[in-house]
């Protein structure tokens, strides 16, 4: 993962824009699976949402590293 990206001239750490990128994907799902009543019915959807960002962030972590060796 490199470092920090250039924004402009001003130099943003990765995993914060790695954090906002998880934030909007995971709005966009929750959203998606609140129309399924499945969704709905889940117990937990504090917990759920947490785990989801956990792991949108960790598989945006490892694809910024392994498409930058």
């Amino acid at each position: 993962m490199t470092a920090e990206i250039d924004l402009f001239g001003i130099f943003i750490p990765t995993p914060i824009v790695l954090g906002i990128l998880a934030y909007v994907i995971k709005a966009g799902l929750s959203r998606l699976l609140a129309r399924w009543p499945l969704g709905r019915r889940m117990c937990g959807q504090p917990v759920y949402e947490i785990a989801m960002f956990v792991v949108l962030f960790a598989a945006l972590v490892r694809a910024t590293t392994f498409l930058n060796p």
